[in-house]
């Protein structure tokens, strides 16, 4: 029985190309099977399925063209867009109908058809109105949206119901380490690093004016939601004092894992009373930032509940049917300091009665499309890696930082995006240790750990069951896999050793020039970025240059070590009104331009 290559798989009609996998899988007994070219389900024919070592060579069979026969049935259509449903038209041609048509009727009818090539994707059915003759609204085609529109803009819209009611929305929990680095990061625009780096800044303490050296918030890495009696108290004393009784809550929030350490309380501020703004002189902006996200959350989940009163409006116009729903704030309770937005907002919904007629303002008309799930954001990886059971609070951060770092993913605005390295790494930890990079196997090693850690498992049994099998696939990938080879990119320059062409390279501290005839020829050099700026003492180009050590950007004369000047922000070669040194831009989006003397306080008003 096969054990390592590929199999060709006439795949039976009704099967998905993950069903075929499965099959094989259960067949050879083995979970390390993969396809090539996914069939559409409905589709039969030959799926190569990939086992064992062979799967290695999947990566090589990419990029390949892909054909279906198929038989069509002009004029007919069917209500779900396939082959499974009901037939809502069967205006096709019959057989005499063919045997009288001429080549050039055939030349039409085939050269029209083939410019169905052009189509890329098949486009699922766009809904609009609730109900139409009392079934959920579909439409199917242009043509029927258009007589759908035809009728609604003739047609009069009466209010058929009206329902009233109330919600309340109570506030959400503290923060645990992934909800403060997931809120962080889409308020604040920080990433799961930065936050981490802030909030262990705050949690060992920031000298505060007038008062002294003091930590700001609780244990930073953690993810229970509970709070000390000491601090809920604290915080209803607070609220009572600055809002009024009524906006004192008594929330109960527990965790979701019920088998979770629980031995730190969720992340808070130290003491409810030094209020953001009365600090605020005492911190960086960042910090300032942070501290009011966390103290900010901590108050609001000490508070009431907001109070909507809710409407529901059913509108008729002959056969179809529109739902209307609105909310009003009725009592602002925790939103009053934690501000959100989402579907708890206040839609307004105008004062209507029973059998009102309605005037129409404006119909819309639209045609809307399936997306591609979204990529994960910092954000939305942190709340997946907590769902799934993926690392703890303490290594969230470490492992985004370790994917980017590593060149696995790039981040693209606030997304992160696969590089083809990632691809190749993820290719070959499939085939080699598919049971590890199993999210499944992953949550189960966490909760071993955490076992052991209570004192539940010896530690000494789960390594040695986890490093039995590991060992035997490690030794396999040693002997078998090959050396990914990173894609190079060459630059404009030729080595001035060997004279062969120079690659741009990927190091710790970022880019840089390295010959491509390595390792006979092991010459490197920086990639140098000018300013544009001349130097005041010398007059040769300002160019950015990064520290050895710490990798900090810096600029200094391209004459070095004959000249040794040097900025820590960019100079923009202008020079001080005061003093006639050098003016340099702080970095960030807003950076300011001031003197780079350090004894000149000189500094551009922004516009």
């Amino acid at each position: 029985m096969i054990q390592d290559g590929f199999i060709l798989v006439d795949k039976p009609e009704g099967w998905t190309s993950f069903k075929t996998d499965r099959f094989v899988g259960g067949l050879l007994g083995t979970r390390k099977v993969g396809h090539l070219g996914t069939l559409d389900p409905f589709a039969t024919g030959l799926l190569p399925v990939f086992v064992g070592k062979g799967l290695k060579f999947l990566r090589f069979c990419e990029g390949f063209d892909k054909g279906y026969s198929c038989r069509c049935i002009f004029g007919a259509r069917t209500d779900s867009m396939d082959k499974t449903g009901e037939f809502i038209s069967e205006n096709y041609p019959t057989e005499s109908d063919l045997d009288e048509l001429s080549r050039t009727d055939y030349k039409k009818v085939r050269d029209a058809f083939l410019k169905v090539k052009a189509i890329k994707e098949q486009l699922p059915p766009a809904y609009s109105a609730k109900k139409i003759d009392g079934k959920k609204a579909s439409v199917k085609s242009g043509e029927q949206a258009d007589s759908i529109a035809d009728e609604l803009s003739s047609g009069s819209y009466t209010v058929d119901s009206i329902k009233a009611g109330k919600r309340k929305t109570k506030p959400y929990a503290p923060f645990t380490t992934s909800s403060m680095q997931q809120d962080a990061s889409i308020k604040l625009g920080f990433q799961t690093s930065k936050t981490m780096q802030i909030a262990q800044q705050l949690y060992e303490g920031v000298s505060l004016k007038g008062i002294g050296a003091r930590g700001l918030v609780t244990y930073i890495r953690t993810d229970s939601v509970r709070v000390s009696a000491q601090a809920a108290a604290a915080g209803a004393a607070y609220i009572k004092e600055k809002f009024g009784d009524e906006y004192v809550g008594n929330n109960v929030f527990t965790n979701r894992n019920k088998a979770m350490q629980d031995a730190h309380e969720a992340i808070r501020p130290s003491d409810v009373n030094l209020e953001p703004e009365l600090i605020r002189d005492s911190l960086t902006p960042d910090q300032y930032k942070l501290y009011d996200l966390i103290w900010k959350r901590f108050v609001a989940s000490r508070m009431a509940a907001a109070q909507f009163d809710t409407v529901q409006v059913l509108i008729k116009n002959g056969r179809y049917e529109f739902k209307a729903n609105g909310s009003r704030m009725t009592f602002d309770g925790w939103r009053k300091i934690y501000k959100t937005s989402g579907p708890e907002d206040e839609v307004n919904i105008p004062k209507l009665s029973e059998g009102e007629i309605l005037d129409l303002e404006k119909l819309i008309k639209e045609q809307k499309f399936t997306q591609p799930p979204a990529r994960y954001t910092e954000a939305s990886l942190v709340k997946e890696m907590e769902e799934k059971n993926i690392g703890r609070p303490s290594t969230y951060a470490s492992i985004i930082s370790v994917l980017v770092n590593r060149k696995y993913v790039k981040r693209v605005k606030k997304s992160l995006e696969p590089t083809k390295l990632g691809f190749d790494v993820i290719g070959i930890l499939q085939v080699y240790f598919s049971d590890i990079v199993d999210v499944k196997f992953t949550g189960e090693m966490e909760d071993n750990l955490d076992s052991v850690e209570l004192g539940e498992k010896d530690w000494k049994k789960v390594i040695a069951d986890f490093y039995k099998g590991f060992s035997e696939e490690l030794k396999a990938a040693d002997r078998e896999v090959e050396r990914i080879e990173k894609e190079v990119v060459l630059s404009d320059e030729v080595c001035d050793i060997c004279g062969k062409p120079m690659a741009i390279k990927e190091g710790r501290f970022g880019r840089f020039l390295a010959c491509t005839g390595y390792p006979e020829c092991k010459n490197t050099k920086p990639i140098v970025k000018s300013t544009g700026v001349r130097c005041p003492k010398c007059g040769k180009d300002i160019i950015e240059k990064r520290g050895r050590k710490t990798g900090k950007v810096f600029y200094g004369c391209s004459g070095y070590p004959e000249c040794d000047i040097v900025f820590w922000d960019m100079p923009t070669g202008g020079i001080c009104p005061d003093c006639g040194s050098m003016l340099v831009k702080t970095k960030g989006r807003n950076g300011t331009v001031k003197c780079s003397n350090p004894e000149c306080k000189y500094k551009e008003k922004k516009k």
